[in-house]
């Protein structure tokens, strides 16, 4: 009887170790959703942008999509993007 609970013991190592990259990073994930859920209520469901680059990004890419309007204001023109590619790509988010 002891010799088949360390064979078990042992079969239970080997499926941790075969599947030690999708536990990380579901550890990881989860983590990261958890401080995302976190960040969240804390900012009472305010998502804010940490970089002043990643605000004109999505200022533009929601100006464009909701006005039609490529800049920062809904009402005039400004290119003050870095990377027209990846504005026009956040655009379809909006």
């Amino acid at each position: 009887m002891r010799k088949k609970s360390i064979s078990k013991r042992f079969n239970d190592l080997e499926i941790l170790k075969d599947n030690f990259v999708l536990y990380t990073n579901l550890f990881i994930f989860n983590l990261i959703m958890i401080i995302f859920a976190r960040l969240i209520i804390l900012e009472s469901g305010h998502i804010i942008y940490p970089l002043d680059d990643a605000y004109i990004h999505m200022a533009i890419a929601k100006n464009f999509s909701k006005y039609g309007v490529w800049g920062i204001n809904k009402e005039y023109f400004t290119s003050s993007s870095s990377s027209l590619l990846y504005t026009v790509i956040l655009s379809f988010s909006y």
